[in-house]
């Protein structure tokens, strides 16, 4: 974790949540507001308040934070939107896609007939051999990680 990046628009919106166009709520570790651009109606972006690139640079405690408050407020835009569906997101580093470097969780109310399709339709699936080597691998990984 960093301090504020005076750069980081961010971590402008964590030194003074008020003045997100559309703020929701804020604790001493986050603030969620609607993004300039919604991608539904309720669409909340939850943010740590300290500058981290992304939520697998985060601390184990930030990141409980921010998973707590992404539950706290998607019960409350669920409810008030009454979407009949939610999706959590997040993206980390050029490839996941992401354009803002300070770590977000995108609440993204969703309806059955919405149009949204968040899965990618560009890559096919991998083979059976190759989901057999990672899990084998990852299996090995977390056996010996704590």
């Amino acid at each position: 974790m960093r301090k504020a990046s005076a750069t980081c628009a961010f971590c402008q919106i964590a030194a003074d949540p008020e003045a997100a166009s559309y703020f929701v709520a804020a604790s001493a570790a986050w603030v969620a507001f609607f993004p300039d651009h919604p991608a539904s109606l309720g669409h909340t972006l939850v943010i740590p308040r300290r500058h981290v690139t992304d939520l697998w640079a985060a601390s184990p405690v930030l990141a409980s934070d921010l998973v707590h408050a992404a539950q706290r407020v998607g019960d409350a835009v669920r409810d008030v939107t009454a979407a009949d569906g939610i999706n959590l997101i997040t993206s980390a580093g050029v490839a996941g896609e992401q354009t803002v470097f300070h770590a977000h969780l995108h609440l993204l109310p969703r309806w059955h007939d919405d149009a949204i399709d968040i899965w990618p339709t560009k890559a096919g699936e991998p083979g059976k051999a190759e989901l057999d080597h990672v899990a084998h691998t990852l299996r090995s990984v977390l056996a010996t990680s704590s």
